[in-house]
């Protein structure tokens, strides 16, 4: 039979990895984050969010379809009097509010820096279809799949 966790314990770590702001009153969390500088932390043989795990150590249970957000707009704070339920609509709508959605538009070519074809190299591709070259030879010519020049050909890759 597992041993039920002590809350007390999990509370103690928590807290044991927070530096106060004493203007703020935000608890920030200094240990492992992810994207977003929303704290992380393990618990019960998972990865939880550390706003969400304070909050059901301190006020309780999270219901379905409710998200657990920051009066402080502040991501790793963890500071139970910051917290608060709410929809993700809602939430989605605040931070469209105060301007913290912050939009980063898919780059595409050589501004994506995924980029694996240079724009040259494109030209070049094309270049070798409208003289007749086998999509076959120019996959191997520029070792790249047959699927690429395919999609070059039919003009899916920015010029």
């Amino acid at each position: 039979m597992k041993k039920p966790y002590d809350n007390e314990r999990v509370l103690s770590t928590l807290l044991s990895r927070i530096i106060m702001d004493e203007k703020t009153k935000c608890w920030n969390w200094t240990g492992s984050k992810r994207m977003g500088n929303y704290g992380t932390i393990g618990y019960r043989g998972g990865v939880i969010g550390t706003h969400r795990l304070m909050y059901i150590l301190k006020k309780g249970k999270i219901a379905n379809g409710l998200e657990v957000c920051h009066t402080c707009d502040n991501p790793s704070c963890i500071n139970p009097d910051h917290l608060f339920l709410d929809t993700h609509q809602n939430n989605m709508i605040d931070c469209l509010k105060k301007g913290r959605y912050v939009f980063a538009p898919i780059k595409s070519g050589e501004l994506n820096p995924n980029c694996k074809i240079s724009n040259t190299t494109i030209y070049q591709i094309r270049n070798e279809l409208e003289e007749g070259i086998p999509p076959k030879e120019i996959a191997a010519k520029f070792n790249i799949g047959l699927s690429s020049v395919s999609r070059i050909k039919k003009g899916f890759r920015q010029k």
